[in-house]
């Protein structure tokens, strides 16, 4: 896993190792009308399989594939971050019967400063999507505001 700046400075500290997997979000693999495989967990946020021939499937598999794990109580931010990693963990063991193929999993952490206090809400945002043609989604992850870890499943 690659933390930014930010993830290095909330979350490095708290140790990983013993988080098992939370298998509660299961990975499937689809085709679209051009034959293309992509691939999904859960109901891929609604995303229209259905899409042109020149529509780049990392981002569409970057907009479908969303976890979110939001909370209010910020004494809750490590128990959410420890279930976060189960599902990080997770994905890293299903995307690998996926053989010849390189997935992103992407993990932000939002705290919600640019709400009112009263309507704050905490969050954790897990991504995943497969790398095609040599080409990166997030390339450089110091460059995000908020704390981000990529893991590279290759």
């Amino acid at each position: 896993m690659v933390f930014n700046n930010q993830a290095k400075e909330n979350f490095s500290e708290i140790n990983i190792s013993y988080i098992k997997a939370n298998d509660n979000y299961p990975i499937w693999e689809k085709y679209d009308d051009f034959g293309r495989s992509y691939y999904g967990v859960s109901h891929f946020w609604h995303v229209n399989p259905n899409v042109s021939s020149d529509t780049d499937l990392s981002w569409a598999e970057w907009d479908g594939n969303e976890v979110n794990i939001s909370f209010e109580n910020i004494d809750l931010l490590e128990q959410k971050y420890i279930e976060a990693i189960g599902i990080i963990k997770s994905w890293k063991i299903q995307l690998t019967k996926f053989t010849g193929s390189k997935f992103r999993i992407c993990l932000s952490y939002d705290n919600g400063d640019l709400m009112d206090e009263e309507d704050r809400v905490y969050s954790f945002t897990l991504r995943f999507w497969k790398k095609r043609d040599n080409s990166e989604l997030i390339t450089e992850i110091d460059n995000f505001d908020q704390p981000v870890i990529i893991d590279y499943c290759e």
